[in-house]
């Protein structure tokens, strides 16, 4: 089973692995108050080892473990370290910061990496119901 769903621009939820370079797709504003777009460059597809997030309002993700996650303080941690920290989410009720209450390791799975201007980007497990991660490269 493939890891993770992402949201382009649109909202339109498609399989991470489908997102190709051109691509604009929904991210965390630079401002960490909200979205924003951009143009993805590239995405390589590889099996990693896997954690399955869940927020306080039981929004999922399941993404690598050594995922790096942009915490509330500005600050960041791996996936596989997130319980408890606040990450940022977005659904129907908007973007908004939520507590992780769960973190479970779900073994090897294919994962997309998207880079898209190092933007940590909007993914979920199911439609409508997003976690912004997956930064490629960590940058203060």
């Amino acid at each position: 089973q493939f890891a993770g769903k992402t949201v382009t621009s649109t909202f339109r939820l498609v399989d991470a692995a489908e997102v190709k370079a051109g691509d604009r797709i929904t991210v965390l504003a630079s401002s960490f108050d909200g979205i924003a777009e951009h143009v993805v460059s590239a995405n390589l597809v590889a099996e990693a080892d896997c954690v399955r997030l869940v927020t306080e309002s039981m929004i999922p993700l399941t993404l690598a473990l050594n995922t790096p996650m942009t915490t509330k303080d500005r600050g960041w941690i791996i996936a596989a370290n997130a319980s408890g920290y606040e990450i940022p989410v977005l659904d129907a009720a908007g973007f908004r910061w939520e507590k992780v209450l769960d973190v479970e390791y779900v073994g090897r799975r294919p994962v997309a990496r998207i880079d898209c201007e190092n933007g940590t980007y909007a993914a979920g497990d199911i439609g409508g119901r997003f976690i912004l991660s997956h930064n490629t490269i960590y940058k203060p």
